[in-house]
């Protein structure tokens, strides 16, 4: 795990197929979705035991 900065997302490659997932190593839950097609942020946390 990184910590995921501006420069991070910059230089990250898409993949030729499939989703890679980064998680930033010092915010719990929060990451980088990649895709061929797109860069998503992602926020992830536990309702009631459901991950959402």
């Amino acid at each position: 795990m990184q910590k995921l900065t501006q420069k991070v997302v910059d230089i990250t490659k898409t993949p030729p197929q499939g989703k890679l997932i980064i998680r930033d190593s010092e915010v719990k839950g929060f990451g980088l979705s990649v895709s061929s097609k797109s860069k998503s942020y992602f926020v992830e946390c536990r309702v009631n035991g459901l991950k959402r």
